[in-house]
């Protein structure tokens, strides 16, 4: 019997689930090879904290150790990536850390609004066969039965409207007008559903997104102090608001609000230019920059709301998708 699973390759991090297990690490891959000396005491014991992965016999670094041991690092912001080695590793990683021994899978995935037409049929002719992959020593080998690829946001409606079952568990959304903001790391997507009809001519995407947030933030610091750190560097200090500076922890809170403020004003000026608000009967935020960003958006949008998941609002719905689809 074949397996139901969800993966979400994102710009920022890639989130999966088979409804028993959650898996998210940071989407960045970076050449594999031997460390030269292991002192053997660490606090650092987490497997996802230290994938390891082989590929078509090419050794890669994945997530944070490819952050912490790699070089030169695979973190591409484009969006011509379903055929990308980056893409292909970090697909494969997020499906073995779900694998307890099935051979046959079936998946729902998304990509963002505006590449949704463009990179579906590329996208399910690389998921639609057998994949191979070694990660942390141990071999894994599955073939995808069968995929169903949607725009993302769509990831968030169907996570509201489904139980996990993938039968209807809120009616209310099946008479509603609603607007979803999926707001990621490189894209922000904006999606109308009337009566759960996509409404193609209110739906687009948008590269404001929490990169944006992110570059403007290492801006100043490489301005004001001479700190240069590339972006995927940067979340953590941003999320704590400190970084370390000649020693000492540097207080980057008010850097990091200015840069949410003016990130989150560019997206409610595109949202303005898209949607006439007040026609609509609840707009959903969603997504890791959307957890970011809420407290600001709110500011402007009065009837919005923050979904519970977050991060993994899209990929918990994508499940909920696969389990209608797939019986």
């Amino acid at each position: 019997m074949s397996k139901n699973i969800a993966v979400d390759v994102g710009f920022g991090f890639v989130k999966a689930t088979d409804g028993n297990k959650e898996v998210i690490f940071p989407s960045v891959v970076g050449e594999g090879r031997e460390i030269r000396y292991k002192p053997g005491v660490t606090i650092n014991n987490d497997a996802i904290k230290n994938l390891f992965a082989e590929v078509d016999g090419e050794k890669y670094f994945v997530g944070d150790l490819a952050t912490r041991q790699s070089e030169f690092l695979q973190s591409t912001l484009s969006g011509d990536r379903t055929n990308s080695i980056e893409y292909d590793v970090l697909f494969k990683t997020a499906c073995a850390l779900l694998n307890n021994g099935s051979t046959e899978v079936n998946i729902v995935t998304g990509l963002p609004v505006n590449e949704f037409t463009q990179y579906k049929n590329t996208l399910e002719k690389m998921l639609l066969r057998i994949h191979k992959i070694k990660l942390n020593d141990i071999s894994y080998s599955f073939e995808i039965k069968r995929a169903k690829i949607i725009p993302q946001p769509f990831g968030t409606v169907f996570n509201l409207l489904l139980d996990d079952q993938g039968e209807i568990q809120k009616r209310e959304y099946v008479n509603m007008k609603i607007g979803v903001i999926d707001i990621g790391f490189r894209t922000t997507d904006f999606i109308v559903v009337d009566c759960l009809e996509f409404v193609d001519k209110l739906s687009s995407s948008t590269t404001v997104a929490l990169s944006s947030a992110y570059k403007l933030v290492g801006h100043s610091l490489n301005e004001r102090f001479g700190i240069n750190k590339p972006i995927y560097q940067l979340d953590k200090f941003i999320r704590t608001g400190f970084i370390p500076y000649k020693g000492q922890q540097m207080d980057i809170r008010e850097l990091v609000g200015k840069a949410f403020a003016l990130t989150t004003n560019n997206i409610i000026s595109e949202v303005s230019s898209l949607w006439n608000i007040w026609e609509l009967d609840q707009i959903i935020i969603t997504g890791g920059g959307g957890v970011e960003l809420y407290a600001y958006l709110k500011a402007h949008i009065d009837n919005c709301v923050l979904v519970n998941e977050g991060q993994f609002s899209n990929v918990k719905g994508y499940l909920k998708l696969a389990n209608r689809s797939f019986r």
